[in-house]
């Protein structure tokens, strides 16, 4: 949010926890937490990008700390969350951004072991996450915000990705679910659903202009999603001005499920 051209800290006091926080849209969310003046703790599983995550965060002036656990593992996530309070004394809002594809296919020519991976981390690894986060909201008898990343897949099917569009569905199921469970202990649960982003790997699967441009005809806006719009919307959900929106899936993808090619074509 800006004032008289100044970004404010709505977050200031604020103690965040990010899965997945050590690239991508994690880094990206961790960054403008930070920035909107919340201690952010970024989890993941790779020391070296912790430590650069980190440094990036603290060279713009932000507060971070990294805490290395597996989203899949009860253990490492209830450490985590653990580490969080035992560094800055409490936790306020979290944003489940832990996520994997894997080798895509038709439904019946899916591999177990991939289906198996994508629904655990995926679909379970969120769903440790909202455990342990929710029980500290609830020892703290303060609220608390939780923010997960879902797709686009979590709404609608798209071929040969039987598996992601299973685990994204469930992310929106366990997110309402958890919305209507703990609504009344002060407890916000919602999620974001990106389209297409703007990242290396983006550029390297549509490195073939006319096939960027022919997929892009879907969007009603014609590009993909910075990273920084993706971040945005998960400060603004996570602040004070949305404090009345719960069990929300909030679309962030320039139209796509409104029907964009249609849309392009009446214009």
């Amino acid at each position: 949010m800006l004032t008289n051209g100044r970004r404010t800290k709505t977050l200031t006091k604020k103690v965040a926890f990010v899965t997945g926080g050590t690239s991508g849209v994690g880094l990206a969310a961790a960054s403008a937490l930070a920035a909107a003046g919340a201690s952010v703790m970024v989890c993941g599983r790779r020391l070296e990008a912790g430590a650069e995550a980190i440094r990036q965060i603290q060279s713009q002036g932000g507060e971070a700390a990294f805490v290395q656990a597996d989203v899949t593992v009860a253990s490492e996530v209830h450490a985590a969350i653990e580490a969080t309070t035992s560094r800055f004394g409490r936790l306020d809002l979290a944003f489940n951004n832990s996520g994997i594809a894997a080798p895509g296919g038709r439904l019946a020519d899916l591999d177990e072991s991939d289906f198996d991976r994508v629904m655990t981390t995926n679909a379970k690894g969120v769903w440790l996450c909202m455990k342990y986060e929710i029980k500290q909201f609830i020892r703290q008898a303060s609220g608390g915000c939780i923010i997960n990343n879902s797709s686009v897949q979590g709404r609608i099917a798209l071929g040969l990705s039987a598996h992601y569009t299973a685990s994204k569905h469930a992310v929106e199921g366990l997110t309402k679910a958890a919305a209507v469970d703990y609504g009344r202990r002060g407890i916000r649960v919602n999620a974001i659903a990106p389209g297409m982003l703007d990242t290396p790997l983006t550029e390297r699967l549509m490195s073939d202009a006319t096939a960027r441009e022919a997929h892009f005809r879907q969007y009603p806006i014609a590009r993909p999603a910075k990273l920084s719009e993706i971040a945005a919307a998960v400060v603004f959900l996570a602040s004070d001005q949305a404090v009345y929106i719960n069990g929300v899936s909030l679309p962030i993808d320039g139209g796509y499920l409104c029907g964009g090619e249609v849309n392009r074509l009446n214009q």
